[in-house]
């Protein structure tokens, strides 16, 4: 074989091992994201449940109350504003935790949205997307971090 041929051989090699490790990454995290995103989003549903409870008993009243809702949704009502309500669902297939607080006193709402990525160590975390969906990887959320931001939400005026 030539010189030049084999040099060039050898690169296209570097680049099919290159690739078929790539797929091999994507494939393992798109694994993770559907194994680990119902735990995170059973995480975030406990912790705004409890959230929930520590407000009910705080105020020896039940201001929180937490509805009824299929396992990848979430819907909490403030019963001192009983129109303002939390809801917040897990899409599965997108790996996306998104919750919405309306109506606002201005009228308006809150949103957030958090996406199952996997970090460096090949741990699957939540971390928050920017108002456009775009992905802000830059340090995971804990579950009390986004039950403490939705609550706030539902219930500051």
């Amino acid at each position: 074989m030539n010189d030049w041929a084999k040099r060039l051989a050898d690169e296209v090699k570097k680049q099919q091992d290159q690739a078929a490790s790539d797929n091999a990454k994507f494939l393992e995290n798109q694994r993770l994201k559907k194994e680990f995103g119902p735990v995170l989003w059973r995480g975030v549903v406990a912790e705004v449940k409890n959230g929930c409870t520590a407000m009910n008993r705080e105020l020896r009243s039940n201001v929180a109350v937490v509805v009824d809702t299929p396992e990848h949704e979430l819907n909490v009502r403030n019963e001192n504003i009983p129109e303002r309500r939390l809801t917040s669902s897990f899409d599965v297939d997108k790996a996306l935790v998104a919750w919405d607080v309306r109506p606002l006193r201005s009228g308006g709402s809150a949103q957030g949205r958090y996406e199952v990525a996997v970090d460096k160590d090949g741990k699957a975390q939540l971390y928050q997307q920017g108002p456009h969906g775009e992905s802000l990887l830059v340090e995971p959320s804990s579950f009390a971090e986004i039950a403490e931001r939705m609550l706030a939400f539902l219930f500051r005026d």
